[in-house]
């Protein structure tokens, strides 16, 4: 006890003597505490707060997302002075009042950067634009006027695809340096840096180093021709289709035209004046400059032997002028459908069935001047089935392409005749019908599904999980033998000697349906709505059917190894 109290007093006196000698300490400086020693403490047994103001915490957490937009912001105004500088065919529509800088930078964001907008919905609009630029710019091409008129449909189509290829967009964006502005990458909080900047990771346990470099993010090909079309798109929403012409042609993707002639007046041929006023009430016009071109789109091409040109070119050119007037519709009749839904509005719209359903309800079935002997018959047989049903019911029709390819035609002859303004109203005018039932089963989703286009249902609901392939009967019985099809409204085998064809839906190589019919379009059509059909309601007829389907399939799959075991031995 003694000795114990003798330590105790040995240490205050040490520490006394320690404490007076320190020296005076300054501003700033901290004392040390009496007492302790300083020791070393393992790594593990302490934890550090790195910031201990949980405000600032926050503040720092939305700091590279305030910085990433703040950045794309900056992007879109030295895009603005650079056009203003370089770009004199976009400096006047960049610096109005009607285009904001929000409007900027979705013509110039990516799909990749993963925000609420991108260029996806102008590129959309603006691929029809630059179409209907291109057809126009080739029919009064100064060089290619005189001998387009003479060349198919799908060779002009071809023409018209490689005037506005991404190779050539893009050639367009790199050479006025668009592709600079373009913003693509998209925010990774964990790894996120300011463009132009470049880092380094150190990975633990590699040697090697990852670079990050924002300033070399590699551009596709694809990307600089959606922007392209997406600039395009965006001056036709704010300005009309005569300033979008501008700017293809300040871009350089279209060709030296002169328009003092869209089309040549050497033609003496008139036909029935019965069948052109028919026409012109068809489209809701009353005069027309030049009532030969009515003959022409009536004429189908197997009138080889007469002096009038058939419809080829002229059907080429108004399936530009449907295409736009129907994006231009739906893109601004529903602003937040994303460009998938789009698409499947629009393909029901512009399909052939659906034009062939106005065709015959406008009485222009009678109205073709054709010599091919098989197409009344076939013009007969459509019009019988389609006869009383709603439009749902066209995706279990084929009809002939003439049907829809004069509807085309006729919108091209209104468009060559009357300018752009002629050919969309009466584009809009012929489709009013279509229009009006879309716009009011939208409004219904179940609705709206019963009348998409069943091919393309079933692409946006599954994508390229599903496949179709079209069999002829006897092939499909001798690959499959003792599998089931569907024909009608029930299961039925397949005859070895049949002459039908037979869709078959697969996924992942599985076979989940097939369907036999003597047309292999309405074949396709209906295995297409039977699996939408399945999607839409898992506990419906339809899908009960095909679980027994299944145990069918199944239990032939499983008895043909034992069968054939059972013939070896």
């Amino acid at each position: 006890m003694v000795e114990l109290e003798r330590g105790i007093k040995g240490n205050k006196r040490k520490r006394h003597e320690k404490t007076s000698k320190q020296k005076p300490l300054n501003e700033g400086e901290e004392a040390q505490l009496d007492g302790l020693d300083a020791v070393l403490m393992p790594q593990e047994a302490c934890m550090e707060a790195r910031i201990s103001d949980p405000a600032l915490f926050l503040h720092l957490v939305f700091l590279p997302a305030f910085l990433y937009h703040l950045e794309r912001r900056l992007v879109g105004h030295e895009f603005v002075l650079h056009c203003k500088e370089n770009l004199p065919f976009l400096k006047t529509y960049l610096s109005s009042e009607n285009i904001s800088m929000e409007d900027i930078l979705e013509a110039l964001t990516a799909k990749s950067c993963t925000l609420k907008l991108s260029y996806d919905r102008l590129e959309y609009i603006g691929d029809a634009v630059l179409k209907l630029a291109q057809t126009d710019a080739l029919l009064n091409s100064t060089q290619l006027r005189d001998w387009v008129s003479c060349l198919h449909e799908g060779h002009l189509t071809a023409l018209r695809s490689a005037l506005g290829s991404n190779s050539r967009l893009n050639n367009a964006a790199v050479s006025m340096s668009i592709d600079k502005f373009i913003m693509l990458v998209p925010l990774g909080r964990g790894m996120w840096l300011p463009s132009t900047l470049q880092s380094e990771i150190r990975v633990p346990g590699e040697e090697t180093q990852q670079k990050i470099n924002t300033a070399n993010y590699n551009l596709s090909v694809k990307v600089c021709a959606d922007v392209i079309e997406a600039i395009i798109g965006l001056i036709f929403i704010k300005f009309g289709f005569s300033d979008a012409i501008k700017v293809v042609e300040g871009l350089q993707v279209s060709l030296e035209t002169d328009t003092k002639d869209i089309a040549p007046r050497n033609r003496d041929y008139r036909g029935s004046s019965k069948i052109r006023e028919h026409a012109k009430l068809f489209l809701g016009r009353q005069t027309f400059n030049d009532e030969s071109l009515l003959v022409e789109a009536l004429t189908h091409p197997s009138c080889l032997h007469k002096d009038v040109p058939s419809y080829q070119k002229l059907e080429w050119v108004g399936d530009a002028v449907l295409c736009l007037m129907v994006r231009e519709f739906i893109f601004r009749e529903y602003p937040q459908h994303t460009v998938g839904r789009l698409n499947l509005i629009e393909i029901t719209l512009v399909c052939n069935e659906s034009l062939a359903y106005l065709s015959v309800n406008g009485g222009l079935h009678r109205c073709i001047s054709h010599e091919n002997l098989s197409l009344p018959h076939r013009i007969r047989d459509f019009s019988e089935d389609i006869s009383g049903k709603e439009q749902q019911s066209l995706w279990g029709t084929e009809p002939p392409k003439a049907l829809a390819d004069v509807v085309e035609s006729l919108l091209g002859a209104a468009h060559i005749d009357g300018g752009y303004e002629a050919g969309q109203s009466a584009a809009a005018y012929v489709l009013r019908p279509m229009l009006t039932k879309v716009q009011r089963n939208l409004e219904s989703s179940s609705s709206a599904l019963a009348m998409m286009h069943p091919k393309q249902l079933m692409y946006e609901i599954c994508g390229q999980t599903l496949k179709t392939r079209i069999w002829k009967e006897h092939e499909f019985t001798s690959k499959h033998p003792g599998a089931l099809v569907y024909q009608g409204s029930n299961f039925v085998e397949p005859n070895a000697h049949g002459d039908g064809l037979v869709c078959q839906v697969t996924c992942c190589g599985v076979q989940l349906l097939a369907v036999l019919d003597s047309r292999h379009h309405v074949a396709r059509n209906r295995a297409c709505a039977l699996i939408g059909a399945v999607f839409k309601d898992p506990l419906g007829k339809m899908t009960l059917d095909l679980k027994r389907w299944f145990a069918r399939n199944a239990d032939v799959n499983n008895a043909r190894p034992r069968v054939r075991q059972r013939e070896n031995n």
